[in-house]
């Protein structure tokens, strides 16, 4: 990791609206011939054809954190192959991981709220800003502020290519990501809930849409009850 430069924002600005789109992108309207009022999940000989888009092989080629967790501002400019974080505790480099986690759909490797990720000396909100390289470069950024000391202001922004998302779930489109934690052990000994959410997340990881399966199961569970 390396400190971020002065007058690097400008750079980033530019490339932010210059790169082109993430992966795959949103599906077009006339991908799915399912309208509003058909059933979101295949059945009978339609589960037979049933396929999903691949996403474009890609890997974040720099990661900027500002005021993000421990990092009041961070660079990460990761080589090619495989990365491995090396630190003394307390270093960040679980905030780092984390960071990564919420260029995906959710609320991270950690499942804390958004105000808990900013740097209790800076309250000024966060920012994580990513450069993905690959077949399909371009940008993912998020920022998270809080206009006052009682949060009642708070307000979460997601860019993709400098083009504000309409919700998180548009991440998906472009990258996934799955993580196994040493607190996610539980899963493995308890109760059947947590290893189907790890497995929607597995599928989600490659099919962007399951995401919207999987709320609309929730939603008609909670309408059963």
């Amino acid at each position: 990791p390396v400190e971020r430069p002065s007058g690097h924002e400008d750079e980033t600005s530019a490339l932010e609206s210059s790169l082109p789109h993430v992966g795959a992108g949103p599906p077009d309207l006339d991908r799915s011939q399912a309208s509003s009022g058909e059933k979101l999940l295949p059945t009978g000989d339609a589960l037979q054809t049933w396929t999903v888009q691949p996403l474009s092989n890609i890997s974040i080629s720099r990661l900027i954190l500002t005021n993000f967790r421990n990092h009041a501002r961070m660079e990460v400019v990761p080589q090619d192959g495989p990365v491995v974080l090396i630190g003394d505790n307390g270093a960040g480099k679980t905030n780092i991981l984390e960071a990564l986690s919420l260029l995906v759909p959710g609320r991270g490797l950690r499942g804390a709220s958004f105000a808990e990720m900013g740097n209790k000396s800076a309250g000024e909100g966060w920012t994580v800003f990513a450069e993905i390289g690959g077949e399909e470069p371009g940008t993912i950024g998020m920022s998270f502020q809080t206009g006052h000391e009682d949060g009642q202001s708070e307000k979460r922004l997601i860019k993709i290519n400098g083009t504000p998302a309409k919700n998180q779930q548009e991440l998906g489109y472009y990258i996934s990501a799955v993580w196994l934690t040493p607190e996610m052990c539980h899963m493995f000994s308890e109760g059947s809930g947590a290893r189907r959410r790890f497995l929607d997340r597995l599928v989600y990881s490659f099919d962007a849409e399951h995401a919207g399966r999987i709320a609309a199961y929730e939603h008609c569970a909670r309408e059963r009850n």
